[in-house]
């Protein structure tokens, strides 16, 4: 069987492996790596699998001080039952590739062995670290783009954030989990299925989050820094429940030069599952859109208590809650509802005329309560 096509990319050269050294806690297994190295002044970094066979394992993107301060450095460890090694070599191609001008990145391309369907006997597991260099204490490292398409493949993502900052990044994987302690992004895109997405996100112009048959938890720091287009935060999954922790953040110029605190779209759906959403914290004058909705699932959201506009909280059958919270900021807001039954709350909370057709929260859900914060 022929190796994956490998459309728009150009493979630059073969892995080199280190010798095999046996693993001390597994019997008869044996781990091989081969290294490469990228600048940071990539256009675009990336780390892609093709084909298909008895493989998987995990995506590690971390920082170091050791590695130079203009490349980054990406390893593969492959590790694998010594009487497979023969047989490895025919279906697993580990290799350099590049794409269009100043793009680079690593390809792990896979077939499956010869009577793989009668041997299920063969295992290897692949190890990809990505390091990032850790330069000068207050610095902050800036790549252009960063993706991963890694099905198979469980991602881990280091407390990067207050350290590394992509303009954009892409993680994509199927069937594992990806986990983030924290990255820091102008656009950034986190995408499985059956896997859950966990993790702390910062992001000043779009983040979208979408798996599905699982759950997503994630804090987010959403920031506003164009007057004229909304910063953009997607949630989506089906099966499983939907949490976020979401603060809002306008930058200084927008704040002093508008009236508004920054325009804001937030987007969470699932299906089967719970939908719980809270704002700790948002500019004053902001102008918010808010859209939430699950099915046979409760819905409880709580707006920041700057929050200004119209409000819609609807289930098909259950109870549908809408009201003040504490705080001064809430006191001030005047609350008017328009239809006011056991199934619908709609209506509007604003402390201006302006203020009332400012922002827009409608939450839905079906067989279950729906709570509105305001």
């Amino acid at each position: 069987m022929a190796w994956p096509t490998l459309n728009d990319f150009t493979i630059r050269q073969n892995a080199s492996w280190s010798t095999a050294t046996p693993n001390p806690t597994r019997q008869s297994y044996v781990a091989k790596e081969a290294v490469f190295q990228f600048p940071t002044s990539a256009d675009r970094l990336f780390c892609l699998s093709r084909g298909s066979g008895p493989f998987g394992g995990t995506f590690h993107l971390t920082q170091s001080d050791r590695i130079g301060a203009n490349s980054i450095e990406m390893k593969v460890i492959v590790e694998y039952w010594i009487g497979n090694a023969h047989t490895l070599e025919s279906i697993l191609r580990v290799c350099e590739l590049s794409r269009r001008e100043n793009q680079y990145g690593i390809g792990i391309l896979t077939r499956p062995p010869p009577g793989f369907e009668r041997n299920y006997e063969f295992h290897a597991d692949i190890q990809i670290i990505v390091t990032l260099p850790r330069t000068q204490p207050a610095v902050v490292l800036k790549l252009k783009s960063f993706e991963t398409d890694l099905p198979m493949f469980s991602h881990l993502v280091d407390n990067l954030a207050s350290t590394v900052y992509f303009r954009t990044i892409s993680l994509r994987t199927s069937n594992t989990p990806i986990l983030v302690e924290s990255i820091s992004a102008g656009k950034a895109n986190i995408e499985t299925n059956n896997a859950p997405i966990d993790g702390l996100f910062a992001t000043n112009s779009s983040l979208r989050m979408t798996t599905n048959n699982s759950h997503i938890r994630a804090s987010v720091f959403l920031q506003s820094n164009d007057a004229a287009s909304f910063s953009e935060l997607t949630m989506r999954t089906s099966n499983g429940p939907i949490n976020g922790s979401i603060i809002l953040g306008a930058s200084l110029s927008s704040t002093t030069t508008s009236e508004r605190g920054g325009n804001f779209s937030v987007n969470a759906s699932t299906q089967l599952g719970g939908l719980s959403l809270t704002f700790p914290s948002a500019p004053q004058s902001c102008n918010l859109h808010l859209h939430g909705s699950t099915s046979l699932g409760p819905a409880d959201i709580t707006l920041p208590k700057t929050y200004e506009g119209t409000f819609h909280a609807q289930t098909s059958m259950g109870l549908a809650s809408a009201g003040l919270g504490n705080g001064m900021e809430r006191e001030r807001r005047r609350l008017v509802f328009e239809q006011n039954g056991a199934v619908l709350k709609k209506g509007w909370i604003c402390s201006s005329d302006e203020g009332r057709h400012r922002g827009e929260a409608k939450v839905m859900t079906s067989m279950a309560p729906v709570m509105l914060r305001l």
